[in-house]
């Protein structure tokens, strides 16, 4: 049965002195993360355990000398050397000559900015339409009738007349009608004139200036402690 050990809980020495913190734990131990006691992170047996304190802190019976130093006998003691650190899984900063495990020793993020592309509507002109009253003159043909007098003679038939008024002055009125044009306006609709706005879609560039991070890595030399000269890059 393992102990029961969570993430974040707080790793101190015999002595006290505060390591780091759990990051990561399975059936062999728990993983200690890097900070400044340790240049990376840190495997630990469940044996090296010494007790709990409050606030979730795990006390081990390691002091940190010990603990800083490359000597390893306080693993031999815990683990004993015929068990073999294999079977705990340990890396090869608590096994020394073992061979290592893949095991994750640190993750990096690497970001980058997205462009977010918002649209809104503005007005950027107008157009008026109105109706104007102009003058013109029309010409209209109108045809219109008048009577005229027209005086025929013809030769009589009788040549006696028993006329009591013969010899008198007579005078007889004809009228004579015309047709006259009287004008007069009233409004009608000649045509519609209907307005509509239409869309056009069109493309338009936007350009603007990202940032991206990338990684590099800087192999250093095992002897010197120099990085080296050549420089692994990867990017996303």
């Amino acid at each position: 049965m393992t102990p029961e050990i969570r993430e974040g809980m707080t790793v101190r020495s015999a002595d006290g002195d505060k390591l780091g913190k759990v990051v990561a734990r399975d059936e062999g131990g728990f993983v200690i993360e890097k900070g400044l006691f340790f240049p990376k992170e840190f495997r630990m047996p469940y044996s090296a355990i010494s007790g709990y304190g409050g606030n979730d802190e795990i006390r081990l019976s390691i002091h940190k000398e010990e603990l800083a130093g490359d000597n390893r006998s306080w693993l031999d003691k815990l683990l004993g050397r015929d068990q073999g650190q294999q079977q705990y899984g340990l890396r090869d900063d608590l096994s020394g000559g073992a061979s290592p495990t893949s095991e994750e020793a640190g993750r990096v993020q690497l970001r980058e900015e997205q462009l977010n592309i918002e649209k809104r509507t503005e007005k950027y002109g107008e157009v008026e339409v109105r109706k104007d009253v102009i003058h013109e003159e029309q010409t209209v043909h109108v045809p219109v009738t008048r009577e005229e007098v027209h005086v025929e003679r013809r030769p009589a038939t009788e040549t006696r007349s028993s006329d009591p008024n013969a010899f008198k002055e007579e005078t007889i009125r004809v009228p004579l009608r015309e047709e006259r044009v009287t004008v007069t306006k009233e409004p009608v609709v000649r045509e519609e004139v209907v307005v509509k706005k239409t869309k056009e879609t069109t493309t338009q560039p936007v350009q603007e200036t990202v940032r991206k991070e990338r990684l590099e890595v800087d192999k250093g030399d095992t002897k010197t402690g120099k990085p080296s000269k050549g420089r692994d890059e990867f990017r996303p």
